[in-house]
C-alpha cells in the first residue's frame, strides 16, 4: 500500500502527493473555453492548496479520477 499517489498528467506530471494530506477531489469538469476535463484535488500543503489534473477526453477524466478515489480509499481503509 503506498501513500503516494503520482499526478499523471498536470504541470506538475510526476510529482507525488502524500495522500493524507489530500482534502477534496472535485468531480470531473468540462472547461469549455480550453475544451478540456479536468479534476481537482485540494491540498494541505504551504507551497499548493490545489493541483489541477487535465484530459483531453470525460473517458481518460474518468479513469483517472477512478484511480485517485481507489488510492485514497485503499490507503484510508488500511489505517482502520
Amino acid at each position: 500500500m503506498s501513500v503516494f499517489y503520482t499526478l499523471p498528467n498536470s504541470t506538475y506530471a510526476g510529482y507525488k502527493l502524500i495522500i493524507p494530506k489530500i482534502e477534496y477531489i472535485s468531480r470531473v469538469n468540462f472547461k469549455r473555453k480550453m475544451n478540456e476535463y479536468s479534476i481537482d484535488i485540494g491540498y494541505n500543503s504551504k507551497e499548493f492548496s490545489k493541483y489541477t489534473l487535465t484530459f483531453n477526453s470525460e473517458e481518460e477524466a474518468l479513469k483517472e479520477l477512478k484511480v485517485l478515489e481507489k488510492a485514497v480509499e485503499d490507503f484510508f481503509s488500511s489505517c482502520q
